[in-house]
């Protein structure tokens, strides 16, 4: 009669085990899904968990490009900042923040990166909608012609650039003809 009450005790006692290692293994699933990089919400909270150091704010991504196997975010945030964000792939169709470059949000931002063997020059203005910017190089202390870019979809302008030394200026235009540089 012992042994039958001690097996029945055993019985439930692994079966308690089991579930409880059940319930810890789609806790830490779902914890590491939520920080994946593979949904733009899972992306937003990398973002938070990066950039906001613990004061309560949230990133939203407003727009993405890919430029080989990288993820380029334009987001803003809900203090007044803006960021063009790099994520790098983590393998499993995952993404892992890689880097940022931040501003406030009426400015205009201007980023580098390298992805395989080209150099990329990104911009992204957040600030107010926009109709088109321009953007003109001066490369060997010549300057260039002004390019035009339509930015009525606030995209990130992406411009392949392997050059060493240069300068670049960015202005936006909206409708009225405000500028923002």
């Amino acid at each position: 009669m012992i042994y039958l009450k001690n097996r029945k005790l055993l019985t439930v006692l692994v079966a308690l085990a089991v579930i409880a290692l059940l319930v810890c293994g789609v806790l830490l699933y779902q914890n590491h899904k939520k920080y994946s990089g593979s949904t733009l919400e899972s992306r937003e909270l990398l973002l938070d968990k990066a950039l906001s150091k613990n004061n309560g704010t949230h990133w939203h991504i407003a727009t993405e490009t890919q430029i080989g196997d990288r993820l380029v975010s334009g987001a803003y945030s809900t203090d007044g900042k803006a960021t063009l964000a790099v994520f790098k792939p983590a393998g499993n169709n995952n993404f892992k923040f890689m880097q940022s470059t931040n501003s406030q949000n009426d400015k205009v931002i201007f980023a580098t990166i390298n992805v395989e063997e080209s150099s990329y020059d990104l911009f992204w203005f957040n600030g107010a909608q926009t109709e088109y910017a321009e953007i003109t190089y001066t490369i060997n202390g010549q300057p260039r012609e002004p390019k035009q870019y339509d930015t009525t979809q606030m995209n990130i302008i992406t411009i392949e650039n392997n050059e060493k030394e240069y300068s670049v200026h960015a202005v936006y235009y909206d409708s009225e003809g405000n500028k923002y540089e």
